[in-house]
């Protein structure tokens, strides 16, 4: 008698090491995943504006209501309880519109303060200490 050949050692695949949204995580996430959509509903629209031969204004993904929003991301926080790939795209959704944010609120500034600094003869470290020696 032949012994069987010993198991492969089954590799998982990457997916499964995915983890699924917690209840906790659901809750948390449904009201911000509900406005990342609606923004990004915005957005859509604005590029479908920019890139189409007329340039006519649309007003498809925008007109979707908060309340709509919401059905729809309730929907995928249920699919991302049973899917570590959903929950992962929700996360990861959710975490680029809120970086998405802080960069709109702190990149203008950032240019602001170049262009203070532009107008105003560039950077000096203590120019006033400098000016007291002199």
């Amino acid at each position: 008698m032949v012994p069987a050949p010993p198991e492969k050692d089954k590799k998982e695949s990457w997916a499964s090491n995915l983890k699924k949204l917690t209840d906790k995580e659901a809750k948390d996430l449904a009201v911000p995943l509900a406005k990342t959509l609606q923004t990004l509903g915005g957005y859509v629209d604005e590029v479908i504006t920019f890139t189409n031969a007329e340039q006519a204004k649309a007003k498809i993904w925008s007109t979707i209501t908060f309340d709509e929003w919401k059905i729809i991301a309730d929907m995928l926080i249920e699919d991302g309880k049973k899917s570590g790939i959903i929950a992962t795209a929700i996360r990861g959704t959710v975490s680029a519109y809120q970086r998405l944010q802080a960069g709109l609120i702190i990149g203008p500034r950032l240019w602001e303060t170049y262009q203070f600094y532009a107008d105003h003869g560039g950077f000096k470290l203590f120019p006033a200490m400098k000016s007291q020696k002199e």
